[in-house]
């Protein structure tokens, strides 16, 4: 059943990205996470990409990225520079270098611009 895979941001939390997938549009999935969440600021998809095998894709990406994942309980994963980050949003949407939207065989892909606090120590 396709879902999408996705990258949070958020801008209190420098430097930790979450990626996860949900079978919602991401936009629902970050207003619901960040309604109880207590955190000061919303989370903002960073991308997204609407693939046939959510499970699957979610589950490449942590393998991927299992060296910077602090906790195995939790899909947040530290991001220390900017190539980093590029490189995720890269990787989730399928790409080789990252664009600001497009449409492949009925599937919709999108990376926003990084948020003005990512990456600030």
């Amino acid at each position: 059943m396709r879902g999408w895979v996705y990258l949070l941001g958020n801008s209190s939390m420098a430097k930790h990205y979450k990626i996860g997938m949900t079978r919602l549009h991401p936009e629902e999935r970050a207003r619901q996470l960040s309604a109880p969440s207590g955190v000061p600021c919303s989370f903002e998809v960073l991308a997204a990409a609407l693939v046939p095998d959510p499970v699957a894709a979610e589950r490449a990406m942590h393998q991927r990225y299992e060296r910077i994942r602090p906790n195995d309980s939790r899909e947040f994963f530290v991001f220390c520079t900017q190539d980093e980050l590029l490189e995720a949003c890269e990787r989730i949407l399928g790409l080789d270098g990252a664009t600001d939207r497009l449409q492949a065989e009925g599937f919709t892909y999108f990376l926003n611009l990084l948020p003005k606090a990512a990456l600030h120590a």
